[in-house]
């Protein structure tokens, strides 16, 4: 139910509106993303819904939709001038802020719009040199943020992703993998 109305709100919104309040769609998000971080509702040791009561909240999921609406409003507004490096670290800092927020709880979101904003600018025309400046940035801040105090767990999922069956992992985190091994292992492709 909550599916088919979010389609027809995002069916009917005029394209024109959604270009122009991207800033404050972001401030938005920045804002539900530190109420997360302070009021969020604790699960499984994640800090990343908010509860409403009669529904709970995961603010980075929409944090998704907002980083691409605003990279493309900005990319559209530049046009060429995206190329220069200032218009590029105005995107930067926006993407920066957001992943930082959800970086704290959730890496795997984080990631996935840190690509998806890469791969924007990329196929936006931004120049490939930029990217000689991006990617050691990425990766010293993907290895900061796994390898951050408190944040065992995910050194151990990456880990468990190279060996899942292990003895050491195969009924914790790499549980999944290691039986969509055995069941591939099993049945092939067209399963049993």
């Amino acid at each position: 139910a909550f599916a088919g109305i979010a389609f027809i709100a995002a069916y009917l919104v005029n394209i024109s509106w959604l270009k122009n309040s991207s800033r404050y769609l972001v401030i938005f998000i920045i804002i539900l993303l530190i109420a997360t971080l302070i009021i969020g509702t604790e699960r499984n040791g994640a800090k990343r819904w908010i509860n409403l009561y009669f529904m709970m909240l995961q603010p980075s999921e929409f944090a998704k939709i907002v980083a691409v609406i605003y990279i493309s409003e900005v990319m559209t507004k530049k046009g060429e001038r995206v190329q220069l490096l200032k218009d590029l670290l105005s995107i930067c800092v926006v993407v920066v802020s957001i992943v930082g927020l959800i970086a704290i709880e959730d890496l795997g979101t984080a990631t996935i719009i840190c690509g998806t904003a890469m791969l924007m600018l990329l196929l936006g025309g931004m120049k490939k040199k930029y990217l000689l400046y991006l990617a050691p940035l990425a990766v010293a801040a993907f290895c900061v943020m796994v390898f951050m105090p408190g944040k065992g767990y995910r050194i151990a999922r990456l880990q468990s992703f190279m060996e899942p069956c292990s003895p050491e992992y195969r009924y914790e985190t790499g549980l999944q993998q290691c039986r969509a091994q055995v069941a591939l292992s099993i049945g092939g492709t067209t399963g049993v």
